[in-house]
């Protein structure tokens, strides 16, 4: 998640990475630990996201 404002900063489009929120920690409940909408922060950033809910994954840029 960090490495987002970098990869659009320098144009990385072949880079991938996941972001899986599912609720679960080694550490117990993650409610709370995020307050921003991740979604947005990508979209914001003009970096393509897949989204995948139990179907293959739908690009979007």
């Amino acid at each position: 998640m960090r490495s987002a404002p970098w990869r659009a900063r320098w144009g990385l489009g072949k880079l991938i990475g996941f972001y899986d929120h599912n609720g679960i920690s080694i550490d117990g409940e993650t409610e709370g630990w995020f307050t921003d909408d991740t979604a947005k922060r990508f979209e914001g950033l003009s970096l393509a996201r897949g989204a995948r809910d139990r179907r293959p994954p739908t690009l979007k840029r």
